[in-house]
């Protein structure tokens, strides 16, 4: 094994660490209050966005189409044009 490929296992390994620390602070119960109020603001989100696409006219395959031309500018303006 490298020093380099070492070096990320190690830092990995301190990365878990830490993230365990900082966990065990809280119970699972809390943790899966919290992922349930995460998913009911993304599902509110969710549906506020729908209907001010719909509100606006905006159909899925037009919605579609927009963020292919997004991610396509987005591309673009970080690696240029191909």
């Amino acid at each position: 094994m490298h020093q380099e490929e070492k070096d990320v296992l190690a830092r990995f390994d301190r990365l878990l660490a830490r993230m365990a620390e900082q966990n065990a602070a809280y119970s699972d119960e809390e943790v899966a209050a919290d992922v349930e109020a995460a998913l009911a603001r993304f599902k509110a989100m969710s549906r506020r966005a729908g209907l001010e696409a719909e509100t606006e006219g905006v159909d899925e395959v037009a919605l579609e189409a927009e963020i292919k031309a997004i991610k396509r500018e987005v591309f673009e303006e970080r690696y240029g044009r191909d």
